[in-house]
């Protein structure tokens, strides 16, 4: 049974929506409980992982970490608290671990959504910055292209710590983002990995996010679809391994071309706990 939000449990009112506006600094996000992945997890997917999928999932196995689609914030934020469900409900009993993706440029809308998604009790509140197409990282400027100003993303995490309230914040990302395809296959482990580690150490050392998912592939923001972006760059797990290994505070989980369960016992094989593996395209 899908569970039905008791109505305090839903930002009801523009005073309470306005809350959330208020800047707190960043190290509210240090305050938040630790969150990692477990062994296994499903990646959010468009048009998938919705909650059908998910409970379905649930029937073959209980302990993988589970996400939902990506949630535009401002569809979080501007729509009536009657239409909430229709994002945001899950079924409390069989989908935990469950992690809220959410998608967005604009920090003071992230923290607003964050603000609503936390009364729904999500395990964890994560920020997309991995999906190339061009609905979101062409005209959305959000998804990879966030991967272009470490900046601006470590600013979204930390409003969104400030609105989670405690539900840790996570970041789900590509190793590097290129303009043409050419360029992703000429990309090189050293280069890939400063430019990943300068990402990810912006995000935790501003924001206080210490999970992130990689996926191993660079997003080509301009001649490759969503699909194509799946498999036409390389996958790069070592530069994904150095990072984890460099930085053994942080939870980093691998993703990207992960098909079978044989793959992730063979990535997993001799590695270091703190690289977490994640199953998932």
């Amino acid at each position: 049974t899908m569970r039905a939000p008791p109505a305090s449990r839903q930002p009801a009112s523009a005073a309470m929506a306005a809350n959330v506006l208020t800047r707190h600094p960043a190290s509210t996000a240090m305050a938040a409980k630790a969150f990692i992945d477990g062994p296994m997890a499903v990646a959010p997917m468009m048009d998938f992982t919705n909650r059908f999928l998910r409970y379905l999932l649930r029937g073959v196995t209980r302990r993988s970490t589970l996400y939902t689609e990506m949630v535009n914030a401002n569809a979080l934020v501007h729509c009536a608290p009657s239409e909430l469900p229709r994002f945001l409900d899950y079924d409390a009993d069989t989908e935990h671990p469950l992690v809220l993706q959410l998608g967005g440029s604009d920090p003071e809308m992230l923290r607003r959504a964050c603000a609503i998604g936390r009364e729904w009790g999500y395990d964890a509140i994560n920020l997309n910055c991995g999906c190339p197409s061009d609905r979101v990282a062409g005209a959305g400027s959000f998804g990879a292209a966030l991967m272009r100003d470490p900046d601006l993303a470590a600013e979204i995490c930390a409003a969104m710590a400030d609105g989670a309230g405690g539900t840790p914040v996570t970041v789900k990302c590509r190793i590097g983002v290129a303009d043409t395809t050419a360029e992703a296959l000429a990309a090189g482990h050293d280069e890939l990995l400063d430019g990943l580690s300068h990402f990810v150490d912006a995000i935790s050392s501003r924001a206080g996010v210490r999970h992130f998912a990689v996926h191993a592939r660079q997003a080509v923001l301009g001649g490759l679809s969503p699909d194509q972006n799946r498999k036409v760059p390389p996958l790069h797990y070592g530069v994904v391994n150095e990072l984890a290994a460099a930085r053994p505070d942080l939870s980093i989980s691998l993703n990207g071309g992960i098909q079978w369960p044989e793959q992730a016992v063979r990535l997993c094989a001799g590695r270091s706990a703190a690289a977490r593996r994640r199953v998932g395209a």
